[in-house]
């Protein structure tokens, strides 16, 4: 059950479910899998989705570890060069970045997929170091190339990033000689680095960002003083400077962030357990489900509904597509604070579509809607004697049964619905 004040915009229905029973809107709803899997199950891969696509109905998932032959319990890790798109469809490989990388960062800019830092073990005899990566790689969806880009200052996995203004803001991250509290931006025109933006106020790693207007939030991670961070900074970009806002509720690192209706989502990671029982001032770690909401207006958190599987190491996006939905009349008033109105997209009736099955039998009439949905990608769980790699992808909030995804392809418009059924009737 989500817990929120009985006068916060964030109630989807509440008092409204008894005077309009449908439609329902299915913000309060839960988590659901997607039902297409991965190939594989891998931790510490990045994601992203390009919100400027015609069918923004598939993200890229990027690199990431994986096992080897062996099983959970006994096979090594293998770090992953592969990408792959997931949506409806299940998953499709896409072209390889140039090198294999986990714990990375992947932002889409101006319909371009940038992937940022990282790390992995060279393959070769033993004794094998960490190689952290500075590396930057772009992907042109219209060329189907990977190419190279100018080297990131600071070599670093674990790291964050997020887009704004044609800029990618790389935050904080683990490397030589430790943590980092930096913030480097890359600017896509000019292909250069911008190293003279202040630093965060604490180094960290295993963190996550995301942009709502023109502030960048970065919550959570592990560094300075805390080994599961509850820290929340917001980051001004046109100011540039720092503030603390309201700590989450849950310190955890190595969880994953989105942004769904203005609000920061922060999901899964480790979260402290308890204490070994031979040294009890050293904490372990569990995966968490966890899923906490913070309003930026407020300046508050949230409980959200727990994912159905605890992760580590995932990776999170925002999918906003358009959706049809059916009732049996036309309600004459719908509630006023559903999902969605914060971004000021109107709902829109399109009035009776006699081509689905859902126009007969008592639900005659059709309805569109922007729909926003948060996707949680692989990560890792903690299973009795093992860790397992999921390949597993989770959709909040879970879609009600007759939701249909309409891509911009498929639409017609009213002229030409209305010219169909003309056709038919004379046919007849």
């Amino acid at each position: 059950m989500v817990t929120f004040h009985e006068r916060d915009p964030f109630v989807a229905h509440g008092p409204f479910v008894a005077r309009v029973p449908e439609p329902v809107w299915p913000w309060q709803g839960n988590w659901a899998y997607l039902g297409k899997n991965m190939m594989e199950g891998r931790v510490w891969p990045a994601a992203a989705v390009d919100d400027q696509a015609p069918s923004a109905f598939d993200f890229f998932v990027t690199g990431g570890t994986s096992k080897v032959i062996g099983g959970s319990t006994g096979g090594q890790d293998l770090f992953l060069d592969t990408v792959g798109t997931m949506g409806l469809a299940g998953w499709k490989a896409m072209p390889s970045m140039l090198e294999s990388r986990a714990g990375h960062a992947a932002v889409f800019v101006d319909g371009k997929l940038y992937v940022l830092g990282g790390f992995r073990i060279p393959t070769g005899p033993p004794p094998l170091s960490l190689d952290v990566l500075s590396t930057v790689e772009v992907y042109d969806p219209s060329t189907g190339q990977w190419t190279q880009r100018a080297f990131m200052p600071t070599a670093r996995h674990g790291l964050a990033a997020a887009a704004w203004d044609s800029k990618i803001y790389a935050i904080g991250g683990f490397g030589d000689p430790g943590g980092f509290a930096v913030l480097e931006v890359y600017d896509t025109q000019t292909d250069t680095w911008d190293i003279t933006h202040p630093p965060m106020p604490n180094d960290r790693s295993g963190l996550a960002a995301a942009v709502i207007g023109d502030v960048l939030y970065v919550v959570g991670g592990m560094g300075g003083n805390e080994m599961k961070a509850q820290t929340l900074a917001a980051y001004d970009l046109s100011q540039r400077k720092w503030e603390p806002r309201n700590p989450m509720p849950t310190g955890r690192s190595h969880l994953a962030a989105a942004v769904m209706d203005g609000k920061l989502y922060a999901m899964g990671g480790e979260g402290v357990a308890q204490f070994y029982p031979a040294d009890q001032s050293w904490p372990y770690s569990r995966p968490l489900a966890d899923v906490e909401v913070y309003d930026p207006i407020r300046d508050k958190w949230y409980v959200a509904p727990r994912m159905l599987t605890p992760r580590k190491g995932l990776a999170a996006v925002t999918l906003t597509q358009e959706i049809r939905y059916f009732t049996s009349a036309m309600p004459a008033v719908f509630p006023p604070n559903l999902p969605h109105e914060a971004q000021g997209v109107p709902f829109r009736s399109v009035g009776r579509d006699e081509r689905h099955p859902l126009a007969f039998g008592g639900s005659p009439y059709v309805h569109t809607r922007k729909l926003q949905q948060i996707y949680a990608i692989g990560g890792a769980t903690t299973l009795p004697g093992q860790e397992e790699y999921l390949a597993s992808v989770e959709v909040y909030p879970a879609p009600l049964p007759n939701l249909i995804v309409a891509p911009k392809s498929a639409k017609r418009s009213g002229a030409a619905q209305e010219n169909s059924r003309t056709a038919k009737r004379r046919r007849a």
